[in-house]
């Protein structure tokens, strides 16, 4: 959802003709490529308390799919509001980076955590290669003349349907153990005194 859009951010911006003058393109094209990680950062710390709450599976579910919607919105703009519109909404619907971390923590521990958590840089990396390609070889073809970067946020999309399908189908819910509250803590406390002075009177 970030690199794949690069290499055409240039031509989208230059074919919805907001830039009235060359030099302003750069302007626009930093607007869309800050649009995501700007929503992204407003609403991580949010995203993680709901998974905490409705669960990391749950989370990653509405974050892959808000992606898969937001894609397609890009690759359907025709004007530069809805391109920047579905960026924001993008990083606004997405907090997968931290739930994910939130999940890998909950499903491993002292003996395998540096080993789950160090899949996490070479997964970034090769994303970081197959996005940039998938956006520069496909957008511009003659396959939809009237929208030429839809063709790579469709595939972009298709990718983003297969995770989706992973995590519906393979992803478990990490165990949590019940929070102890205060209140029952005290109660536990004072039921074991209670025993503790019976067993007192009877000896």
């Amino acid at each position: 959802q970030i690199t794949f859009c690069q290499p055409f951010l240039v031509n989208m911006v230059e074919s919805f003709n907001v830039a009235k003058t060359p030099s302003e393109v750069g302007k626009y094209v930093g607007y869309l490529a800050a649009g995501f990680n700007a929503a992204q950062l407003g609403s991580s710390f949010a995203w993680g308390a709901l998974s905490d709450k409705f669960g990391r599976k749950n989370i990653l579910l509405i974050g892959v799919g808000g992606t898969i919607l937001s894609v397609l919105m890009l690759g359907l703009s025709t004007t530069f509001t809805a391109a920047l519109f579905s960026r924001l909404f993008c990083g606004l619907i997405n907090g997968n980076s931290g739930v994910l971390k939130s999940f890998l923590a909950d499903i491993t521990d002292g003996t395998n955590r540096v080993k789950g958590f160090s899949f996490i840089g070479p997964a970034w990396g090769l994303g970081s290669v197959i996005g940039p390609l998938i956006g520069g070889c496909l957008s511009c073809t003659s396959i939809f003349p009237s929208l030429p970067f839809l063709l790579p946020c469709l595939v972009a999309a298709g990718i983003q349907m297969i995770s989706f399908g992973l995590v519906a189908a393979v992803m478990k819910e990490p165990y949590k153990p019940p929070l102890v509250t205060e209140s029952s803590s005290n109660v536990d406390t004072s039921s074991n005194d209670v025993a503790v002075a019976k067993k007192e009177e009877e000896g």
